[in-house]
């Protein structure tokens, strides 16, 4: 059960840290001002951070952790690179701004730490994908973390816009990134209803009415997908809290799809017979 939850606390921080990472990018890009930015650069450093030592628990004895750089052709392996990447990105984005350097050095810093922590949430996504596990064979599940992260970069920026004085037409694209990430999570529950198998011994329901309906329907889809487009919304007075409270919503919801994939792909033992 360790490593279950320090899998969905990787995966989800890991999308957390990217969306806020490209949104910093499209606000340095558009001349946005530098301490809602700088803020969110080590906010985002730090969910990384919080990220890595989930993934250095989940990997257990040292010996594995070090293991893992020994093998350029492992899934982990290119996930340990490019959070490096993310993280040295951020932090020269960060150091960059703080000595008044050139426009062209903080947005180099900023597009690329917005490009690396893009692949590292598919990386982290694609390494659920496995070809001998029939409900991990399918990269609809990079998909929808991809999904999940540019509903976080959608409120993230949303977020620094408020900060900025600037957040006038950014409600907008809220809805539609929930409808983007919505599709994208129901795709992979069509491909478990498209393989007969996954039929035939009701693991393709189990997230729509067997046992793990109620972390699905009100982890994922009520509280990752709907309250924080409602949140978002109805907001008229402390836009910034509810958009924060959105961001969290999001993050609960990231972690409650990983963990109906996790179950959803993990044998069950029956010790006992059935």
């Amino acid at each position: 059960m360790g490593n279950e939850w320090a899998l969905m606390g990787f995966t989800s921080l890991v999308c957390l840290a990217a969306g806020i990472a490209v949104a910093v990018a499209a606000g340095e890009l558009l001349d946005f001002p530098v301490a809602p930015l700088v803020r969110s650069a080590r906010a985002s450093i730090g969910f990384m951070l919080l990220g890595a030592l989930a993934a250095a628990f989940s990997l257990g004895r040292p010996e594995m952790i070090f293991g893992v750089l020994g093998h350029p052709g492992s899934q982990t392996f290119w996930e340990v690179i490019l959070l490096g990447i993310s993280l040295a990105s951020l932090a020269a984005f960060v150091m960059a701004h703080g000595r008044s350097s050139e426009l062209a050095v903080t947005r180099g810093f900023a597009l690329t730490a917005g490009l690396s922590a893009v692949l590292l949430a598919c990386a982290v996504g694609s390494a659920l994908v496995m070809p001998w596990r029939a409900a991990w064979n399918t990269h609809a599940i990079p998909m929808a973390f991809l999904g999940w992260t540019f509903v976080i970069e959608t409120l993230a920026f949303k977020a620094i816009a408020i900060a900025s004085g600037r957040s006038e037409g950014t409600s907008r694209r809220v809805p539609a990134a929930a409808a983007i990430a919505i599709v994208l999570v129901f795709a992979y529950i069509a491909f478990l209803l498209s393989n007969p198998d996954l039929r035939s011994d009701g693991t393709a329901m189990r997230p729509l009415t067997g046992d793990l309906s109620p972390v699905f329907w009100m982890g994922v889809v009520l509280v990752g997908l709907i309250a924080p487009v409602a949140l978002v919304l109805k907001s008229r007075e402390d836009r910034l809290k509810a958009t924060l409270m959105a961001i969290a919503c999001v993050l609960i919801g990231t972690a409650a799809f990983q963990e109906v994939v996790y179950q959803i792909g993990m044998p069950t033992w029956h010790f006992f017979g059935s």
